[in-house]
């Protein structure tokens, strides 16, 4: 559990009422993590929804070889800045990660509990509101991304 005084420090948080940021500091937990570190992997449950205080996190997907289906491959498919949210497959159903998520430098993160937020999201419509809207602009962020790289890929 942390304050809601940490969460009112970042403008994400902003759109949240009082008593929807003192329901979203009940479920969260301020986390330190190491380089190289593995937060979830592709096709787990999704059960944390996470926020990006400082450091670098990159987004990846597992490829294997069709010839040699025991040689695996990483893919770069997205990377998380501070101030971004990320694991946001915990709110959209089916909630199962659809990349894996690895800590690129030492970061310090937030990660508020997945299966307390959608409860909450299921009891307050207009907290549910302001949880897809912020999703919604991380998507259309990592669509970007991703249009970039496919850009880039063709010059």
């Amino acid at each position: 559990m942390i304050s809601p005084e940490t969460l009112r420090r970042f403008p994400i948080f902003g759109i949240f009422n009082d008593n929807q940021l003192k329901q979203l500091a009940m479920i969260t937990n301020e986390l330190s993590i190491e380089e190289g570190v593995i937060l979830f992997s592709q096709n787990e449950k999704a059960n944390a929804l996470y926020f990006l205080i400082e450091g670098n996190i990159d987004l990846f997907q597992v490829a294997q070889e069709e010839i040699r289906p025991e040689k695996k491959k990483e893919y770069l498919v997205g990377e998380v800045n501070p101030g971004e949210l990320f694991g946001i497959s915990t709110v959209i159903e089916p909630n199962i990660f659809t990349a894996g998520a690895k800590a690129h430098l030492s970061s310090k993160i937030l990660a508020i509990n997945g299966i307390e937020l959608r409860s909450f999201m299921d009891s307050d419509p207009i907290l549910a509101k302001n949880v897809y809207h912020q999703t919604a602009r991380q998507l259309l962020q990592r669509l970007n991304f991703n249009r970039t790289q496919l850009a880039s890929a063709w010059l």
